[in-house]
């Protein structure tokens, strides 16, 4: 992937954040992504390789959904912690504050939801209202795992010690990892799609009224099926 002689034709870029990192390697030829992200128990490792592999657009239908709870069980039936945070949340804030917007890194707009969720866990003798899980549910955090950081770490150091030493193949192209129930990996090639509207070969004709705004067609985008 790149020539051995001269180093300088291999130059990694690192781009992290708080749930993954996302390595470039930039060749003379090639620019090749390792694409990792941890979310809980769960894990992945990926090699994207722009027009011969799938993107990261093609795996978006892949991704853990946020967790969502019904309004008819918060509002009638609750029966866990978080239910309770969701009605003091969803239900009465909007009631006791119709034009404040709750910010999850105020302290005082979290004890008051954990005071009114603890209020309404009583009613119903459920335990385990406390003050980290409310900003948790209200900013919709995951837990980050130590082991999950670690197994997913790994791998990206074999597959970038793979690519800078071309000792081995990399992998093809999809690693997930499932802690949740036990260790659990699994490798399979993610294939692209031929729609997909980053690395596919389709396209769309769109036509808009030239008077119409950019924010009318980003509203038009969003609205149109898949």
């Amino acid at each position: 992937m790149y020539d051995e002689e001269d180093p300088s034709t291999m130059i990694p870029i690192l781009d992290g954040g708080t749930e993954g990192v996302l390595i470039v390697f930039i060749t003379t030829t090639q620019e090749i992504y390792h694409d990792n992200l941890v979310t809980g128990f769960k894990g992945q490792s990926r090699i994207i390789v722009p027009r011969k592999t799938a993107c990261y657009e093609c795996s978006l239908d892949m991704q853990t959904k946020p967790t969502t709870f019904p309004i008819c069980t918060i509002a009638n039936t609750p029966r866990l912690p978080e239910h309770c945070i969701e009605w003091a949340s969803v239900i009465q804030w909007p009631k006791i504050f119709p034009d404040t917007k709750i910010d999850g890194d105020d302290p005082q707009h979290i004890k008051w939801l954990l005071d009114t969720a603890t209020i309404r866990a009583n009613e119903f003798n459920i335990n385990g209202v406390t003050y980290s899980l409310t900003q948790g549910v209200v900013k919709n955090i995951i837990p980050a795992i130590a082991s999950t950081n670690a197994i997913i770490a790994a791998s990206c150091a074999n597959e970038a010690f793979k690519l800078l030493s071309n000792c081995a193949e990399t992998i093809d192209n999809y690693m997930m990892y499932a802690g949740d129930s036990g260790v659990y990996t699994y490798t399979f090639q993610l294939d692209k799609k031929p729609n997909c509207t980053v690395c596919g070969s389709s396209h769309i004709k769109i036509e808009i009224d030239p008077r119409k705004t950019l924010e009318d067609l980003i509203d038009l985008l969003i609205d149109m099926p898949g």
